[in-house]
């Protein structure tokens, strides 16, 4: 499947809205972080495994697991070198 991202350009100034929605297939290995984002972002693992860490926290993820990034937050996440 191709990756896929839609982002909003909107600026209202609403109680939820959404900016960005998307699919990515991430290489072995791939890394983001550590970084702390200004909003909320939810990740939902369609495949593969990985690892999540947050507030000194190492998560485990795998297939079916989701993750909330919260704003204002340190964090970092990594796919699976062998099962991305």
């Amino acid at each position: 499947m191709k990756d896929y991202i839609f982002s909003n350009d909107f600026s209202k100034n609403l109680d939820a809205m959404i900016y960005t929605c998307g699919y990515e297939t991430c290489a072995p290995s791939h890394s983001y972080g550590p970084i702390v984002r200004s909003g909320y972002l939810i990740h939902y693992i369609l495949g593969g495994k990985g690892i999540y860490k947050t507030d000194g926290k190492i998560y485990s993820l795998s297939e079916g697991d989701a993750f909330l990034i919260r704003p204002n937050t340190l964090i970092y996440y990594e796919a699976d070198k062998y099962h991305p």
